[in-house]
Formats: structure tokens, C-alpha cells, sequence
């Protein structure tokens, strides 16, 4: 049985990873609707359109490795394998945030100049938290940072050929 902390951490990680999901599905749907596309190939036309669809399957399956893979690689007792997914989906949402931001102010020709300096944040960001969040279960820092590290890795390996 689920102790109250781990019921609450579920709880808030699921919330932050449903959050993360649809906001990265409006941008993409967006995008999309705006008549853009990614500026590097894609395997179908009208890939934001697609992409909008994809999130809904592919973010939560990271957002869940995540939490698995650095709860198990750090030690972390059984509560701890939402810290990961938590920490995922903070990086989602901080860089979500900040394409949507960044497309308002100075348009999407400039996203990727922009995402240079974003995507090294939400990484820190998702880091920071995730490690924190793991920390209080268990292991020492470093090992909750590695852990994160790798599990932050797994997910683009597992997302990267499809989300742009």
C-alpha cells in the first residue's frame, strides 16, 4: 500500500506530466495551424500536425522512464520513482514555456537560435529538480544528479527521432 507521501508525489508528477503533455501538444498544433514546419526533414508532411498527436503517447512514456531509470540507477526507495518524472516534466514545461515565448516575441525563424540557450536550461532545470526530488528519498546528490542525468538521456534517445 502507497504511503501518503507517495501518493502525493504520484499525484503531483502525473499532474505536471498530463500539464506537460498537452502543452507541448498545443504548441505543436500551433505550429502547425500557423503553417509551419521543422526546418530540418521530416518523415511526413505537416510534422506539427502529426507531432501534436505523438506527444500524447511519446512524453508520457519518457516522463515514466525517466522516474523508473533514475529511481532504480540512484537507490532511491520506492516513493522515488516519481522524483525522475517529475524532474522530466518541469524540462518539458520550462521548454515549452519558453518556445512559446519565444515564437511571440521574436518569431519562429529564430527558434533555434533561441533553443540553443533554452535547451541547455530546461536540462538544468530538469536536473535540479528531479535530483532534488530524489534526494529526499535516499540517495546522495551525486548519485540522484547522475541518475537524472542518464534517465534524461534515455528520454531523448526514446523521443528524439520523433519530437521536434
Amino acid at each position: 500500500m502507497a504511503t501518503e507521501t507517495e501518493s502525493s508525489d504520484r499525484r503531483r508528477a502525473l499532474l505536471f506530466l498530463g500539464v506537460a503533455t498537452a502543452a507541448w501538444s498545443s504548441l505543436c498544433a500551433g505550429l502547425h495551424s500557423a503553417g509551419h514546419s521543422p526546418t530540418g526533414p521530416t518523415p511526413l508532411d505537416n510534422w506539427y500536425g502529426i507531432q501534436a498527436f505523438l506527444v500524447w503517447a511519446i512524453v508520457p512514456l519518457q516522463g515514466l522512464l525517466v522516474g523508473r531509470l533514475a529511481a532504480w540507477r540512484s537507490g532511491a526507495d520506492a516513493a522515488g520513482r516519481w522524483a525522475g518524472t517529475l524532474g522530466f516534466s518541469s524540462a518539458v514545461l520550462f521548454l515549452v514555456a519558453t518556445d512559446v515565448l519565444a515564437w511571440a516575441l521574436v518569431g519562429f525563424n529564430q527558434l533555434g537560435s533561441v533553443l540553443r540557450f533554452t535547451a541547455p536550461g530546461a536540462l538544468g532545470i530538469g536536473l535540479a529538480i528531479g535530483a532534488w526530488q530524489l534526494h529526499r528519498h535516499g540517495p546522495t546528490w551525486l548519485r540522484s544528479l547522475a541518475a537524472m542525468l542518464l534517465g534524461l538521456l534515455a528520454a531523448g534517445l526514446v523521443g528524439g527521432p520523433f519530437l521536434r
